[in-house]
């Protein structure tokens, strides 16, 4: 299992590597892209596909 943390990179479902600024107990994370810095970029670990539960 992948474990997504306050301060790491992730990918979110659009490609954009993004730095995480939170993550809830439902396996949501949001962040701000480093492509762009567009804000907030939130991704459904479990319903991504992109982690492994």
């Amino acid at each position: 299992m992948v474990i997504v943390k306050l301060g790491d990179i992730y990918e979110d479902v659009f490609f954009h590597p993004c730095l995480c600024l939170g993550v809830d107990e439902a396996g949501f994370v949001w962040g701000v892209s480093l492509i762009d810095g567009s804000h907030p970029r939130t991704t459904d670990l479990h319903r991504s596909g992109k982690f492994a539960a």
